[in-house]
């Protein structure tokens, strides 16, 4: 009896056991299936959110916003979540890309629902404390956003003796469109096979030979790497030639340099050895592709139009020194299109952002101590490019535009022509000049005859006396104008037309030029045997004055006592150069140019800025 008893109890145990076990089966193929699904669920929410966002992005290309819903390539579902069924526009988009991630609105036998929303920042949620662009992902200062949830029902096994015959597995997932910070100090854009620069042969991203040192707190990005098979155009493609010039730097960029070309020394003159990164790696990207240029104010035509007087710009001036159109006449009343000399104790003020836009170059008179307030200075050309800067600090005293990088809104430089393409605004403010009793057959603007416009002119920013500060646009004030938020971190812009390597009206680099043989004098006609058949050219600028304009410089040095600080983000296309000048550079400044010539003893002594380089991209927040 006792002996039946116990093998009774051993099959219940052994019952109690195998149910048990079933259980644990059974929940571990609940929470491993789900699981899975939870995985695949991120994966199709994650690439749809980013491919909304990058297809608004590929759709608004060259535009420098501010954008809105109502902006042509723009979806928003601003009133909340709605069914993939019912998305259009960029938002189609997305749902498309989380379809074949597994997930789509009624899909799985109709246990699977995708949803997706979108809207624009408010105005203003940029330089809220913290930033309030996004619902979902508070904290991140964006133009656009979009969030996608999906989700499925899954059939449950052990959960169902408790009577739960279903799960509900989600995953949800928010991209933006949102400036992200790119490492640099210094960012050399020329590659190799660009067209020479003003600086010679060379396509060289740093040549120094002038002694000094170099310092780049952030690091240093160099496109400009040898890939030639064979030979070379002289030495045009190597990264830089340091003449026994110290680099510190905590890492430097490079693009795919073979062995024993790239740098000079690079072990005795960088600190740290270089990284080599593939050819094409987006790092070597000119960071402001794709926005365009930075627009002028939209109500500049309409701003006061102020005649200056032999070109001499003084407190006496009327209308001296508020927004406006300067430009210079004679003693008639006649404008001449020449430069104009701003004298001392001039205060350029236009409340919190001002707008000021010059015809003809500008100067500044011996010792001249000058305020320039928050604002866009914009230097329409000038009539004689090979004998007038378009802007010239070398004589001034002192030059106060600024007094920290948040103590009001910052400055925006931009040095282009009469022809500037940024904005549809320059064309009207040209209009009215051309109404205006002129000299000499003085012609505001024409594209057929670049000669007979005002054209791009060199720029020299330094001087040999004096303290000159610089600040650029503070992107957490909310002074700046939106139309520049995509550009909020610069302080100087050169025209993209300015420039040996042709750009699109996008902002982008026009690359489809294989081989760039025929062109006229001064253009790089590289042999193509001699080069990868991968290799893509950009195309050469070319124009009625042959390859480039020739003008595409920027002399940044100091001399003497003066003393030199630039804060911001210092911007110059592809094919441009920048030339170091000679003494002691500082700031919390970036650098962004085509080549870099240092043949005087220049101390570029830069520190971390307190807004650098930004990139403008599509990225996941949440």
């Amino acid at each position: 009896m006792k002996r039946r008893n116990q093998s009774g109890q051993a099959i219940v145990m052994a019952s109690l056991t195998l149910f048990a076990m079933c259980g644990m089966l059974g929940l571990g193929v609940d929470v491993g299936w789900s699981y899975y699904v939870q995985k695949t669920a991120r994966a199709a929410s994650d690439s749809g959110a980013l491919a909304a966002v990058k297809q608004m992005h590929n759709n608004v290309l060259g535009t420098g916003g501010p954008w809105t819903c109502a902006t042509s390539g723009v979806t928003c579902a601003s009133a909340g979540l709605i069914s993939c069924a019912n998305a259009t526009g960029n938002l189609l988009t997305g749902c498309q890309f989380a379809q074949q991630n597994g997930f789509s609105a009624g899909g799985n036998g109709g246990r699977q629902t995708l949803r997706i929303e979108a809207n624009v920042g408010a105005a203003g949620c940029e330089t809220a404390t913290p930033p309030t662009c996004v619902p979902t992902a508070p904290g991140v200062a964006a133009f656009y956003w979009v969030h996608v949830v999906a989700t499925q029902t899954v059939p449950q096994l052990f959960s169902a003796i408790l009577g739960n015959t279903t799960a509900v597995v989600s995953a949800d997932s928010t991209a933006a469109l949102a400036n992200v910070s790119f490492p640099a100090s210094l960012d050399g854009l020329n590659h190799a096979g660009d067209s020479p620069s003003t600086l010679g042969p060379e396509a060289e991203d740093i040549y120094s030979f002038g002694g000094g040192s170099i310092t780049a707190p952030v690091g240093i990005v160099s496109a400009a790497v040898q890939s030639c098979t064979t030979s070379c155009y002289g030495p045009q493609g190597n990264v830089g030639e340091m003449g026994s010039t110290p680099v510190t730097t905590p890492n430097t960029l490079l693009e795919n340099a073979p062995s024993g070309s790239g740098l000079s020394n690079p072990t005795v003159d960088w600190t740290n050895s270089p990284t080599y990164l593939a050819n094409g790696n987006n790092a070597f990207l000119d960071p402001y592709s794709g926005l365009g240029q930075p627009p002028l104010a939209s109500n500049q035509a309409t701003l006061p139009y102020i005649p200056v007087l032999n070109g001499n710009l003084t407190t006496s001036t009327t209308g001296c020194c508020g927004s406006g159109n300067y430009y210079a006449v004679n003693s008639s009343g006649k404008a001449t299109g020449l430069p104009i000399t701003v004298g001392n104790n001039v205060n350029f003020s236009g409340g919190n952002f001002g707008n000021f836009l010059f015809f003809g170059g500008v100067n500044f008179s011996n010792n001249a101590n000058v305020t320039m307030g928050p604002g866009q200075y914009t230097f329409a050309g000038v009539q004689n490019p090979d004998s007038t800067y378009a802007l010239d600090t070398s004589n001034a005293g002192s030059i106060t535009a600024g007094t920290s990088a948040t103590a009001d809104a910052g400055r925006l430089f931009v040095v282009t022509n009469s022809n500037y393409g940024g904005s549809a605004t320059m064309a009207a403010v040209v209009s009215h000049m051309a109404t205006l009793p002129t000299v000499n057959g003085l012609t505001w603007n024409s594209s057929t005859d670049p000669g007979a416009s005002f054209q791009f002119g060199p720029v020299y920013i330094g001087g040999s006396s004096g303290s000159q500060k610089f600040y650029g646009l503070n992107p957490d004030s909310n002074n700046v104008p939106a139309s520049l938020q995509a550009f909020n971190t610069l302080l100087f812009w050169q025209d993209q037309k300015d420039t040996q390597i042709k750009y699109d009206s996008n902002g982008n680099v026009a690359a489809s030029c294989n081989v760039d043989t025929g062109t006229p004098s001064g253009c790089f006609n590289g042999d193509p045997n001699n080069w990868p058949s991968t290799y893509q050219f950009a195309c050469d600028n070319v124009n009625s004055n042959g390859c480039g304009r020739g003008q595409d410089q920027l002399v940044v040095g100091t001399s003497g006592s003066g003393t030199l600080s630039l804060n911001g983000v210092v911007y110059q296309p592809r094919g441009s150069l920048l030339d170091f000048g000679g003494g002691t550079i500082n700031g919390g400044v970036a650098f962004i140019y085509g080549s870099m010539d240092m043949d005087s003893p220049t101390n570029v002594t830069l520190s971390v800025p307190t807004f650098g380089i930004t990139r403008l991209q599509a990225v996941l927040v949440h």
